[in-house]
């Protein structure tokens, strides 16, 4: 069976680069798809496909020293980073009625995975991937 290739939001990515740029490690030709202008990035809406952000992640690994990636980047995404979902979350009057809010629209936020929250003890609100 062939594997889809989603389009994700490209603004996570986006913030990955910035990041990156203050280490001097560029990876803009990464981002750039094939026929598309660089200031296309920029949209609101704009979307990388799945296969380039592995390629991306490959790259990382030649690029940059860095093994903290994954904890930085965490550290610089705020709800506002999630688009109108971000906003959205951020009106909900409390923390459960976040989540209910996020998990129902999870999928603008990354198409390629799904959030399903779990009550009880032990048991939090988690994402997994559609693709594998």
């Amino acid at each position: 069976m062939a594997k889809i290739d989603y389009l994700v939001p490209v603004r996570y990515y986006l913030r990955l680069a910035e990041m990156l740029a203050r280490d001097h490690v560029d990876i803009a030709d990464l981002l750039i798809q094939p026929g598309t202008p660089p200031a296309a990035l920029e949209a609101a809406d704009a979307t990388i496909r799945f296969s380039r952000v592995e390629r991306l992640v490959q790259q990382l690994d030649l690029r940059s020293p860095r093994t903290d990636l994954g904890f930085e980047m965490g550290r610089l995404l705020t709800p506002s980073t999630h688009s109108i979902v971000g906003f959205g979350m951020l009106s909900c009057p409390t923390v459960l009625g976040a989540l209910q809010f996020i998990t129902r629209h999870f999928r603008l936020v990354m198409p390629t995975f799904r959030m399903r929250p779990r009550r009880g003890a032990g048991a939090g609100a988690g994402a997994r991937s559609l693709g594998g």
